[in-house]
């Protein structure tokens, strides 16, 4: 699966802004001592923001894409506010993907910053290289049984070859989880929320006492994220469903005292609660649309409803088509409209 933030449609039904203060071109304070970096990615989900917590011990909030460009512009950024990247103590990373982690160790290098992530990416972004042929056979057998030919499974090869050279390991990390407190020092404590659906990793923190959220690309402000198949990890007893996961963690989200939400794509925002009931409704939308076509279409493999929703895509693409699909299925197989058909080769969804 690509770790680039796998991003699905839009909705017209976007949050309100937070105001906030430009104090450099890629500087803007959203709040007092929270600055927001965006830098650019390259991916079609536009600008990262990175988020920087001021204080006597400086935490920093993800790190932009892999390479020297986003490191120092981060650098500049943080020089228009008084500040430098060796003043970093703490880096918090909202998940593993290669637009929110991948420049950690170069951060760290320069800083000594402890580097968290939540404790079941620890194995996975300590050695990003060794994992990402590790999960090659999971995936090309995964593939299979959504009906793809074994020829077209061996194409996918590539999609490792374009990880490995956007991603970079960072070993050392800390791993901590949903209930944690991130020790502020004299300035307030971070709370840790486990929020897993976009990605199995997904964290979102919360600045005590203050009504400030930092959502990552659990919930974005225009953008409805994905949720992202991942191959498993140990220890795990049942196989990630990631939309289930991730329709019980907005509800979780819908239910926190907000001020302001801090997204890792696009602008702060208020009304966190709204966005997050918009996100079920564009999910319950999509899992509708599958039902809709395995009435029509069944018995009907999962490649052929990515086909039927998105048409034809790029191959690197096609994890992120399937993840919906599948996604919809767990949803509709948990509520008895569909069956899963696993007796052969291929998976093929039937209405119930």
């Amino acid at each position: 699966m690509p770790d680039e933030p796998a991003m699905g449609e839009g909705s017209d039904a976007a949050p309100p802004c937070a105001p906030e203060r430009a104090l450099g071109e890629f500087l803007f304070e959203t709040a007092p001592g929270v600055w927001r970096i965006p830098l650019p990615t390259g991916f079609s989900s536009g600008d990262v923001n990175l988020y920087w917590l001021d204080g006597p011990q400086p935490v920093l909030i993800d790190t932009g894409v892999l390479g020297d460009r986003s490191f120092d512009m981060l650098g500049a950024a943080l020089k228009d506010g008084g500040r430098r990247i060796e003043d970093i103590r703490t880096l918090l990373l909202t998940h593993s993907h290669v637009d929110h982690a991948a420049n950690a160790w170069r951060i760290r290098d320069a800083s000594g910053c402890k580097v968290m992530i939540r404790r079941r990416a620890v194995r996975r972004l300590s050695d990003v290289e060794k994992l990402v042929d590790a999960d090659a056979p999971a995936f090309s057998a995964f593939l299979l049984r959504c009906g793809f030919s074994q020829e077209t499974v061996l194409q996918f090869a590539s999609h490792s070859r374009v990880m490995k050279k956007i991603s970079h390991s960072c070993p050392g990390l800390t791993g901590i989880d949903d209930g944690d407190v991130v020790d502020g020092g004299d300035g307030p404590a971070v709370k840790v929320h486990a929020r897993p659906g976009h990605s199995s990793s997904d964290l979102v923190y919360e600045v005590e006492g203050t009504g400030i959220i930092f959502t990552g690309d659990h919930v974005l402000p225009v953008i409805s994220p994905n949720p992202t198949m991942e191959a498993p990890e140990p220890g795990d007893t049942a196989p990630y469903r990631a939309l289930v996961s991730y329709r019980e963690s907005l509800v979780k989200t819908a239910a926190m005292e907000c001020l302001i939400a801090c997204p890792g794509h696009g602008l702060p925002f208020s009304d966190l609660a709204g966005r997050c009931r918009t996100l079920l409704m564009l999910q319950e939308k999509r899992c509708q649309q599958v039902l809709r076509l395995v009435r029509e279409r069944g018995p009907v493999s999962s490649r052929d409803l990515s086909l039927l929703l998105f048409g034809p895509v790029r191959a690197f693409d096609v994890f992120l088509t399937l993840s919906e699909v599948r996604g919809a299925m767990d949803v509709l197989e948990d509520e008895g409209s569909l069956i899963v058909d696993r007796s052969g080769p291929v998976d093929l969804a039937v209405a119930a």
